[in-house]
């Protein structure tokens, strides 16, 4: 059964390919993968680059049609899901990055599944 995906846009300032950190030679990054198809999601924190990062999320989440929908830099990252929604988000905080994917999971069933700060 198809995943509903709706993700949303944090209060971080950062597009998906990451936030950079003008102050800091050297961050580290996170990201979070979902498969539209079965809902399923992997995540990844404290990589050394947007590539690791993106690809280990790929890995956890462990099917073929799983495509990144975070990328992150010193930031967090949340992904949200219940009653065959799913949701990610980012923003400056954790409890902002939560708070952001249960809204964009748009469910009252949506729990948080996952959260990654980097």
């Amino acid at each position: 059964m198809p995943v509903e995906r709706v993700w949303r846009w944090g209060s971080a300032t950062v597009a998906s390919i990451g936030l950079f950190c003008a102050t800091a030679a050297w961050a580290d990054w996170g990201a979070i993968a979902i498969s539209d198809q079965t809902g399923r999601y992997g995540y990844s924190y404290n990589q050394q680059n947007q590539h690791a990062a993106e690809s280990r999320a790929l890995r956890k989440c462990g099917v073929p049609d799983c495509a990144i929908e975070v990328t992150v830099q010193n930031a967090c990252g949340a992904v949200a899901g219940g009653g065959g929604y799913i949701g990610a988000a980012y923003a400056d905080t954790r409890a902002e990055a939560e708070e952001d994917a249960l809204d964009a999971c748009g469910n009252s069933e949506c729990d948080i599944l996952a959260w990654n700060c980097s």
